[in-house]
């Protein structure tokens, strides 16, 4: 099953293949390891521009397109939350409705 979800795109070695799996745990274990909001804060940030590069590898590794379209919505979207957090104040329904506009 995980051959399917990847495409058969597995990492060569299995050092690196641990090497991954390592940061990955590193990445999703920092929050607990380290607590405050400042973690939290550079862990949410390097998940959000994880999928970011992702979208690039996907973009420009598999399709060989070069397009940076979703790099606009990013902004945009960051944008519009930021406005919304600094006019409203830091919560959910803002964050939500800053999302929400970016999608208009």
């Amino acid at each position: 099953m995980i051959r399917t979800l990847l495409s058969n795109d597995l990492p060569r070695s299995k050092a690196l293949a641990a090497v991954l799996v390592l940061i990955l745990i590193g990445l999703a274990a920092a929050p607990f390891i380290f607590p405050g909001t400042r973690s939290l804060n550079v862990a949410a940030k390097v998940a959000v521009f994880i999928l970011l590069v992702a979208s690039y590898d996907l973009l420009l590794g598999y399709t060989g397109i070069v397009s940076f379209a979703h790099t606009m919505f990013f902004g945009i979207g960051g944008y519009g939350v930021a406005i919304a957090a600094a006019k409203l104040g830091p919560t959910w329904w803002n964050l939500a409705l800053g999302v929400f506009l970016a999608l208009l």
